[in-house]
């Protein structure tokens, strides 16, 4: 067994692992002193982890955010322009003939016993809509609308759309959607 050394006060003991004041009167814990807390620096340390995750975190949402918003405006042009061919499609097919002015101007006609009657009307409108003649809008944001025709039966369609989803002014964030089908008058 070892023996303590004893100085000529008393027994040496080891006041730091005691958790008895040193000479300057503070305490002092040792490693087996049972420290109750944090130091400063493990708090800085798990503030700073605290907060890179959570701005990690918050980044991660506002990109799914903008990504969600982005195929939901693109999936509406989509729509837009899928329901505004199909219209104009329909519209034409039971048509005897077409005539086109200003490539963004569209009638057509059903021959009868009596001459050609209107049957339907598309044009795009100061407001970037697409129209009929009844004043409907079939597609808005219309960037670009071209009929071209060979001949008086047969319609090509192109049709532009684009939806700013985010950044005004920017071209960025914008969904856009070319359309182009078809159709022949069928009387």
């Amino acid at each position: 067994m070892l023996k303590r050394r004893q100085s000529s006060t008393g027994p040496v003991s080891n006041a730091h692992e005691s958790g008895a004041p040193d000479a300057a009167g503070s305490e002092r814990r040792g490693v087996r002193g049972g420290s109750a807390g944090f130091t400063l620096i493990e708090l800085l340390i798990v503030a700073g982890l605290s907060v890179t995750v959570v701005v990690a975190m918050a980044a991660a949402y506002v990109g799914t955010v903008k990504s969600w918003r982005g195929t939901a405006a693109l999936a509406d042009v989509q729509r837009d322009a899928s329901l505004a061919v199909e219209v104009i499609s329909r519209e034409v097919r039971p048509g005897s003939r077409i005539s086109i002015s200003d490539s963004d101007s569209l009638s057509v006609f059903l021959q009868t016993d009596t001459g050609d009657s209107l049957i339907a009307a598309f044009c795009l409108d100061d407001s970037s809509n697409l129209v009929d003649m009844e004043g409907r809008i079939l597609a808005s944001g219309v960037d670009s609308l071209k009929f071209t025709s060979t001949d008086a039966k047969t319609l090509n369609v192109d049709i532009w759309i684009s939806n700013d989803v985010g950044t005004p002014n920017s071209t960025v964030d914008d969904q856009a959607v070319l359309m182009s089908t078809t159709a022949v008058c069928r009387n």
